[in-house]
């Protein structure tokens, strides 16, 4: 099986790639003796371990904002500090700070993303929603869930405010459809009011 890499990579994989637009690159991985079954229970295997390890980055985010790293190495704020320093793109880092910031306020949490029964993207929609009473209760129900089910649910529990009823003024009716239509608007001439001569 060949891996190509695009131009933008060449920069980091020069060495490897030569400088052409595209580079087949191994690392090592020979899949021609796997067998079929074998790979499917490798590839379970490092989904496993990416679902411990994205936990756990979790939990080191969390220790680096208690101890307020961040701000002692200058960054701007946690958001900055994923960005410039550990180069994650701007929806990583919004996702693993919501949910680190989550992990720290419910510990099950944690162990449901730790265990894959939830997904990151799914607990980062209920950020909103999770409270200590129903924290428990909602990981157990979004369990296994997709994104669109998931959303389904926080659209059930957060409803949209109705929309408020509109108000229309009959009488400015005539004016407003002839000021559409480009005519002019007669206009009354309202006399004012003689002033009486004061008695004598």
């Amino acid at each position: 099986m060949k891996f190509f890499v695009e131009r933008r990579a060449v920069g980091r994989w020069g060495r490897h790639c030569g400088g052409s637009k595209t580079c087949v690159l191994h690392h090592g991985m020979n899949f021609e003796k796997v067998s079929n079954e074998a790979l499917l229970q490798s590839l379970e295997m490092f989904v496993g371990v990416e679902r411990r390890a994205i936990a756990k980055m979790l939990a080191y985010l969390v220790e680096v904002e208690d101890r307020r790293l961040h701000l002692e190495l200058s960054y701007s704020s946690m958001y900055d500090f994923c960005q410039r320093r550990l180069e994650l793109s701007e929806n990583e880092a919004y996702r693993r700070i919501a949910a680190a910031r989550l992990v720290r306020k419910f510990p099950v949490v944690f162990e449901a993303l730790r265990s894959g029964s939830v997904t990151l993207t799914n607990v980062v929609l209920l950020r909103d929603l999770f409270t200590a009473e129903n924290v428990v209760g909602l990981v157990l129900e979004i369990a296994g869930k997709t994104r669109r089910e998931v959303e389904a649910l926080v659209a059930r529990m957060q409803p949209k405010p109705d929309v408020p009823d509109s108000v229309t003024v009959v009488g400015a009716q005539p004016q407003l459809a002839a000021l559409s239509c480009g005519l002019a608007v007669p206009t009354v001439a309202v006399a004012s009011p003689v002033a009486r001569a004061p008695s004598t």
